[in-house]
Formats: C-alpha cells, structure tokens, sequence
C-alpha cells in the first residue's frame, strides 16, 4: 500500500513541470492576446546552431531585448530554458516569460531545444532525442549569445541561465557540471549566475517514484528505454544533485507549492555542504506550477519575476 508520503510526492511530480500531463497542458496553454510590450526589441526565430545535423524547427531562439539597451549601455542576457518534460515544450510557449524579463531590463532569450518523446500519450509517438541533446543545445545557445551578443546590444560579462521545469533541471545542470559549457568553449566564469525554477536536482529518486506511483510502464516510457534518459547510469549523470561539490556559479532556486518537496530535499544537500553562500532559495509555496508559470509569464506585477531579477541586477559585473 503506498503510504501518504508517496502521494504527496506523486501528487507533486504530476502537477510538477517535470513530467506531468499538467506541464505540457500549461506548457501549451496560449497566452491572452496582447500586443509587444512598448518599445522591447523582439529578434524572433534566430537560428542559433546551423550544422549539419541541425533542427530546422528546433535549433531557435527568440530574442527579446530591453527599449534601453544600446552600444553604450549593454543589457544582462538571460538564457531562458523551456519546461515541458524534456518533450513538449518550446521557445514560443516562453517568449512571453521572456519579453516581460525584457521591460524590466533583462534580455531575455527563449530557447528551443530537441525533444524526447511525448510520454502522455497512450498511442506510439515518434521516438526523439535522448540525454545530452536536450542540455547540448541549451549550452550552444547560451555560447551563441555571448558570441553573439554585441550585435544584438547584450553584455557578454553579463551572462544568466534560467529555466522553468524541464528547464530549471537543465539550467541546474549545466550550472554544476562544467562538461556543457566546456565542450562549445564557454568559461564557467562567464556565467554570472543561475535560476531554475521548480524543477528537479535527483532524478533517480524522482523515477523511483514515477515507478512506486504511475507504474513501471510509464515510467520508463518518459525516462528510460524510449524516453528521455535512456538508463539508469545517464539519471545519475544527469541529477545536479551529482555536481554540488563542483559548483562555482551561485544559483538562485525558486519553488512552488507542487515541486517544494524536490527542492526542499535539495536544500538540505546545499546545507550539508556548506554552500549556502552559494546557493539560495526561495518559495513561493502559495503557487501551483501551473499558477507560477502564468504569473510569469501573463501578470505584470510578478513578484516572482522581481526575485528573478533582484538576483539577476545583484549578480551583475559592473
């Protein structure tokens, strides 16, 4: 008999943008019809990765620049990852995330990035990419930014990664685990700081719990054999939690009331290395996933959104 705990746990995976039906539901969910924020600068559909494996659909980003940034005054950039279990998501669910990040000041870039498999469904889904590609095209975006980032006003000492979801899991990652950014020739040093939002940092205790709650089957079709891991050693190598005693970018992790127990465990592990000058957290446990999301990404007043970019304009070089 599962215990209550187990529920609990289960109840917050399946709200959770983790993996969840309700993730890909407000991944999709359009935002109201309104027009651009007055006066941000909106750079749509930039192809950041053009090799000969490129996704024609899928290696973009949309780029959202704020009204006063220019040649002599540079804007923080904010590479932003999207949720959506590694499946579903996609830069134009973010953008409005992004634009709103962009009329209080930080350049915000909506990253697309390949898929897994959808494992909602119950009927056959074309198979996808599998753990690395997801975080390999995140750290090409984030490195074409800076490569980038004269020609668009943005300050390449001034780098920021972030996500929601899927994408705190990924921005968490690569924030921790120097391989990402070293492989396209990005210095851990030239990332001024991190913020996943409601995501996960262990993915084995996260698919022991998929198993216990939603069954073997889904479970490995999310993340095992046709999902998006592959296996349990690819889990482990890719749970931040892994990384703690490598990190050097401070993080600022954000929860809700849905993923707190994930992030709650990951606070303690912080504790008991002693980083919490490093890293710091911050709960909103009135929210849902869902609700933090539209807060986000609808509502103009966003206190959320002012943690964000507290962080971000603290963190800032001069």
């Amino acid at each position: 008999m599962h215990s209550r705990f187990s529920r609990r746990l289960f109840v917050a995976a399946s709200a959770a943008g983790l993996i969840a039906p309700s993730l890909a539901n407000a991944q999709q969910t359009p935002a109201p019809p309104a027009s651009p924020l007055p006066s941000v600068r909106e750079h749509l559909d930039l192809d950041y990765y053009t090799g000969p494996d490129a996704d024609p659909q899928r290696h973009k980003l949309n780029l959202l620049v704020p009204p006063n940034a220019s040649a002599e005054r540079l804007a923080p950039v904010f590479a932003w990852f999207p949720g959506g279990a590694w499946a579903t998501g996609s830069r134009r669910a973010e953008t409005n995330v992004a634009r709103r990040l962009a009329n209080v000041g930080i350049a915000t870039a909506a990253i697309d990035h390949r898929m897994s498999m959808n494992p909602f469904p119950e009927t056959p889904q074309p198979r996808g990419v599998r753990h690395p590609a997801h975080i390999n095209d995140c750290a090409r975006a984030t490195a074409w930014l800076i490569a980038n980032a004269h020609q668009y006003n943005l300050d390449p000492n001034n780098v920021f990664i972030g996500g929601f979801s899927s994408g705190s899991h990924l921005a968490a990652l690569m924030a921790m685990d120097p391989r990402y950014l070293a492989e396209v020739g990005v210095q851990r040093s030239q990332i001024r700081g991190a913020v996943p939002a409601c995501g996960g940092f262990d993915l084995v205790r996260y698919y022991h719990n998929q198993v216990e709650e939603a069954g073997q089957a889904f479970a490995d079709r999310h993340l095992m054999e046709l999902g998006a891991f592959g296996s349990m050693e690819a889990l482990v190598a890719a749970s931040p939690n892994q990384y703690i005693a490598q990190s050097e970018i401070p993080m600022l992790v954000v929860s809700e009331g849905d993923t707190y127990i994930y992030n709650h465990w990951f606070e303690e592990e912080v504790a008991a290395a002693n980083l919490q000058h490093l890293v710091s957290f911050r709960h909103f446990r009135e929210h849902t996933h869902r609700s933090l999301f539209f807060e986000l990404r609808d509502q103009e007043q966003s206190p959320v959104r002012d943690a964000i970019a507290g962080f971000i304009n603290a963190r800032r070089a001069a």
